[in-house]
């Protein structure tokens, strides 16, 4: 047996004070005797009169010094170390991801965890180091070969579950270069799945229970001929039979409502009806009890297809015209060069071989074949006969396999600080693509006519590019993320300031400034409202951030066996043991023992 603070036997000078309070003389008061047949106990009075006598048995006085010496050793705080305890530097990951939340443990998977580190902590030998990470959607480090455990039980009870993914790449490249530092060490990971975070010295601590989820696992929606099909696909993942009751809302209200059957482990796809254009925000939700409930609904935003309107200046492009003609959701205006200062009123402007001194600010704009003077962008030169053309990975180019077609010049033109290249001939930059402020900006570095694009697929997928990446039909770029995932989002060019309103009413600001970055703070889940306000107007959209059901809620007790078959892993314990504190032992052992004094001295014996 070891203990942690040795120096509280000090408190063994107790011991003798206790001996020495029975031993010392004890005050006596006179009284009268009424017989001489007394002076046999006189003379025991007189004895007991003396300053010191001979140390009798006495139980209050056992009982006394047994109690002090029981809480002197748990002071000392005893210790029983195993094998496991001889280990120098625990590194202790805890699995933060969403199917931590669920309740087929008591409390819950997550609360069980740190429930058990904490244990660890607290039997753990002195000078035991500790470091405790954190996975969730990245990974992260709150306490780093710390030996103080009330510094890190702090750390442990402060770490809270998230509703995403978990990265095991982020904790991995965490614990490279700490085990790399470390000697005699042991990494354990607590939660429902093993990661292959370690190569060696590595522990799985499982937890998670019986299978009694459900989840709704996708929402989607079609519309066709003024009708609004919605498809909620829902899983069983319990491994028996379950009758689950089904509710669809429409921005905040039921509109249907229906029950179903599956079987264990099976998946089933519901369809609903509903009149096109009815709602904007629609959810479908699992009524129905179980271990968790942030799977029970999924989201999705309608998306409402305005009419946009755009600003064709050119004298005369019959591929263009075309091409847009067939776009829809488009209303197209054209104008010749001599008007083509118009400045305000468009959602997109298209300049063929032009470029006005005053630019618009109310839409982006897309130029062909800018001009060698112009406000927008500095033109060099002409290029003749360029070499091939040279695909770049920008979105512009998405969907799009072939590249084989000719270009016989492009304009010589520097690319911008805003921009960036989306199509190369050769070294060249032939298309560049940016935003500068808040204003969407496309360049194409030559004229169509002197080129075989438009008689080639290319040219229509490309067009389409151009529209959707000038003028999204949503304001995020995908209306349907998952919990702590980037929203990319789409702001009008006349907008002023940005605000995001999360699902539990936490106003954010977006921006100024501009360009808006990605949304991160997405890791509520729920319906999300953006706000873009201008002089005279404002904008609300909303996107919907779901739970991850696909990965997250299928993951029980029964797949844990499969998910330990890898190499180089010790096999999975159902507990730890890294030594054993008996300090609560003496502690009660006093605490009995003091009640029996206490009785003792209430009944005189």
């Amino acid at each position: 047996m070891n203990f942690y603070s040795p120096l509280a036997f000090a408190f063994a000078i107790f011991l003798p004070i206790i001996l020495l309070m029975y031993l010392l003389k004890q005050k006596h008061e006179d009284y009268s005797i009424s017989s001489i047949l007394l002076w046999q106990q006189a003379l025991k009075d007189i004895e007991a009169n003396a300053p010191w006598q001979k140390l009798k048995r006495n139980l209050l006085m056992l009982l006394q010094l047994l109690i002090v010496s029981l809480l002197i050793v748990a002071l000392a705080e005893p210790f029983i170390v195993s094998e496991e305890g001889r280990v120098n530097d625990f590194i202790l990951v805890l699995d933060t991801s969403a199917s931590m939340q669920m309740e087929d443990v008591s409390p819950s998977r997550f609360a069980a965890a740190k429930r058990e580190m904490i244990k660890i902590v607290e039997n753990s030998r002195p000078g035991t180091r500790f470091s405790v990470i954190g996975m969730g959607y990245t990974g992260s480090v709150f306490a780093s070969k710390n030996s103080d455990r009330g510094t890190v039980i702090n750390a442990i009870k402060k770490i809270t579950v998230t509703n995403g993914v978990a990265n095991d790449r982020a904790v991995r490249a965490i614990l490279r270069p700490i085990l790399a530092q470390s000697q005699n060490v042991q990494v354990m990971l607590f939660g429902d799945r093993m990661y292959p975070i370690a190569d060696s010295h590595f522990q799985f601590v499982p937890l998670a229970g019986a299978n009694h989820n459900a989840a709704v696992t996708l929402l989607s929606y079609t519309i066709q001929a003024e009708k609004m099909t919605v498809l909620s696909r829902i899983a069983n993942y319990a491994s028996v039979p379950k009758t689950l009751s089904l509710s669809l809302y429409g921005d905040e209200k039921i509109l249907d409502a229906r029950d179903i059957k599956l079987g264990a482990g099976e998946t089933e796809d519901v369809y609903w009806q509903l009149p096109a254009n009815a709602v904007r925000l629609l959810s479908c939700q699992i009524d129905t009890e179980d271990d968790l409930v942030l799977d029970n609904t999924a989201r999705t935003v309608v998306n409402t297809q305005e009419v946009k309107k755009v600003l064709l200046v050119t004298e005369r492009n019959v591929f263009l015209e075309k091409v847009l003609a067939l776009m829809p959701g488009l209303e197209v205006f054209k104008t010749n060069l001599e008007n083509g200062d118009i400045s305000e009123g468009y959602r997109l402007y298209i300049y063929d071989g032009y470029v006005p001194r005053l630019l618009p600010k109310d839409g982006n704009i897309l130029v062909f074949n800018p001009p060698a003077e112009n406000t927008l962008i500095d033109v060099k030169g002409e290029y003749a006969h360029p070499s091939t053309v040279e695909k770049t990975g920008h979105p512009l180019t998405e969907h799009v396999e072939d590249f084989d077609f000719a270009i016989s010049s492009i304009k010589e033109v520097s690319v911008p600080e805003w921009g960036e290249t989306a199509l190369k001939v050769g070294d060249k930059p032939a298309i560049i693509a940016g935003q500068k402020d808040n204003q969407r900006i496309i360049i194409v570095g030559f004229d169509i006519h002197r080129t075989d694009m438009p008689l080639k697929p290319v040219f229509p997928i490309m067009m389409n590019n151009f529209i959707n990446w000038l003028m999204p039909f949503q304001s995020q770029e995908t209306i349907n993320i998952l919990a702590n995932e980037d929203a990319v989002l789409h702001i009008l060019p006349e907008t002023e300031a940005v605000n995001i309103v999360t699902p539990t009413g936490k106003d954010v600001k977006v921006a100024p400034p501009f360009p808006v970055a990605p949304f991160r703070q997405t890791h509520e889940i729920g319906f999300y409202t953006l706000a873009q306000k201008a002089a005279q107007q404002k904008r609300y959209d909303f996107f919907a951030v779901n739970f991850p059901a696909d990965s997250e809620s299928g993951i029980f007790e029964q797949d844990l066996a499969v998910q330990n078959d890898q190499e180089n892993l010790e096999p999975i314990e159902s507990s730890v043991h890294v030594g054993y504190n008996l300090g609560w032992v003496f502690t009660l052992l006093a605490l009995i023992f003091a009640a029996g004094e206490w009785w003792v001295y209430n009944n005189g014996h």
